[in-house]
């Protein structure tokens, strides 16, 4: 069963995707289950191809993403900021990576 929470979480990762740079290779992870929604390669824009057209250097650099969408709004605090409360388990499984982990909270909403 698909339920309105599942349909929330695809609606914010779609979000998230359309705001990251086009020459950036955004690489969708299915087992969700563990946290990790998304995985970003960086490219950098230093190149041109044989036409002269602009090409994209790998940099090698990457980060993980965790997007927690929801169907309320979001009201920060103070000038970008928003509360958001991780348990101490989530925390721990970060910490483990080397890589960066970057969490996005992401109203479907507004």
């Amino acid at each position: 069963m698909r339920t309105q929470s599942h349909i929330v979480d695809s609606r914010a990762i779609k979000a998230v995707m359309a705001h990251l740079p086009h020459h950036w290779v955004v690489r969708e992870l299915t087992e969700r289950d563990y946290g990790i929604d998304l995985m970003v390669e960086i490219f950098s824009p230093s190149l041109k191809d044989a036409k002269g057209k602009n090409a994209f250097a790998a940099t090698g650099a990457v980060f993980h993403i965790q997007v927690k969408g929801t169907e309320e709004s979001l009201e920060p605090v103070r000038a970008g900021t928003i509360n958001y409360s991780i348990d101490k388990k989530s925390l721990s499984y970060v910490e483990k990576f080397s890589t960066p982990f970057l969490l996005f909270r992401v109203s479907v909403e507004n």
